[in-house]
């Protein structure tokens, strides 16, 4: 009888074992191997900082990462031979073996990932300008818009970017700002799915703006967007304002290759979490960082760091009320964008899955809060601080009527 348990105990803990290391082999196929999008994206991604150590070290902590995808499909297989006859008990000692040096390897590459280890330190340059005394009207704005996107076929995907693309649009059409162009990347869904969505959300506006599709994975260097914007930087005579709402790969990947193309940026405007957070690792608390947090702190140290939101931005909600204001909008683009507004908001009572983003099941609309700073200035004051400055709504309610006001008018 107890041998019977013992048995039934090890089969599901090899059955466990199993469908985790399935899953981690499945997502190293497609992120490292294929570099594509897919759905084990969910699953996260360890982005190893090894440039603290010389480059033997390098070296061989790349060669351990072929060898675990070896052990990972010798662990599914054998696991699976197992499972089928049980007397084949000499297979479990190198699982063991394998399962152990394994854990081990993903212990190791967690711990040099920027987002977990505690000893990392970021230092940062001092802001390249004052935005109080700029007024540069030319954009290109990052994003990783995904409205209308669906997560697991049923939960709609976060709807601010598009809010904050219809507030921009709205000031290019009235000659306010002048885009110069639009790129997309991953982050609140795929790269490709991104894309798309931004595509017929430009063409539905009216606005001939090119839109170029950016980085699908974490450390992209070579994606469409980054000889756009590198291009338009190159041949620009006016100073240029870029503007991510997403992660930051293709900006990474631009002045990586091109750092002489800081001068023509007037600034950055990344979105990103505030030093009340945590100053020292503010990318542990922001979304936009996380899919790529080496590139993250690239700019940063870049110099890309002008940026931090007060917290005062928490309490800022798109409600249901305005939602139904917003639908009864006769536009196109409008229409196409807020068709999910009042899913995501009825998702959020249930499950509120991103936290301080819902506010009793009403969006916390960042990206929107960040474009109305780009359009209207005046509703925010602007604090400097020792490496950034702190932008701080002046009142909350005002700024959302004037935002609504961009919206409603198309």
């Amino acid at each position: 009888m107890i041998s019977k348990i013992t048995l039934n105990l090890v089969n599901l803990l090899l059955f466990t074992t199993l469908v985790i290391v399935f899953l981690h082999l499945a997502k190293d196929i497609t992120q490292d191997i294929l570099k594509i999008s897919s759905p084990f994206d969910y699953l996260g991604n360890a982005q190893e900082n090894l440039s603290p150590f010389p480059s033997f070290v390098k070296q061989l902590f790349i060669a351990f990462g072929y060898i675990s995808l070896i052990i990972e499909i010798f662990i599914v297989l054998a696991i699976i031979i197992y499972l089928r006859d049980n007397s084949k008990a000499y297979l479990l000692k190198p699982i063991l073996i394998s399962s152990a040096f394994l854990f081990l390897y993903l212990l190791t590459a967690a711990l040099l990932d920027s987002r977990f280890n505690p000893w990392l330190k970021i230092t940062a340059p001092n802001p390249i300008i004052d935005p109080r005394t700029k007024t540069t009207k030319n954009l290109i704005i990052s994003t990783d818009n995904s409205s209308t996107a669906k997560m697991f076929k049923f939960f709609t995907g976060e709807p601010d970017d598009s809010l904050a693309l219809a507030i921009l649009l709205n000031a290019h059409k009235s000659k306010k700002m002048n885009i110069l162009g639009i790129t997309t990347t991953f982050g609140n869904t795929d790269g490709e799915t991104s894309y798309q969505i931004t595509k017929k959300q430009v063409e539905l506006s009216g606005q001939n703006i090119p839109v170029k599709k950016g980085a699908v994975y974490a450390g992209q260097n070579n994606s469409e967007a980054v000889d756009f914007v590198a291009n338009v930087l190159k041949n620009s005579n006016e100073k240029v304002v870029l503007v991510a709402l997403g992660p930051v790969t293709d900006y990474a990947a631009i002045f990586k290759k091109y750092p002489e193309l800081k001068e023509k940026v007037e600034y950055f405007l990344l979105v990103r979490s505030g030093p009340y957070l945590n100053k020292n690792r503010w990318f542990l608390f922001s979304f936009n960082a996380q899919p790529d947090v080496n590139s993250a702190i690239f700019m940063y140290e870049f110099g890309a760091n002008q940026f931090r939101m007060g917290e005062e931005i928490f309490p800022v909600t798109v409600t249901d009320s305005m939602i139904n204001r917003l639908k009864q909008i006769n536009n196109p683009m409008m229409k196409f964008i807020s068709s999910d507004l009042k899913k995501w908001n009825t998702q959020n009572k249930f499950f509120p899955i991103k936290g301080y983003l819902s506010r009793g099941g009403n969006m916390c609309p960042w990206d929107l809060v960040w474009s109305m700073y780009l359009v209207e200035p005046n509703l925010f004051n602007l604090e400097k601080e020792t490496d950034s400055f702190s932008l701080h709504i002046k009142d909350r309610q005002t700024l959302i009527e004037n935002a609504e006001k961009y919206l409603i008018d198309w």
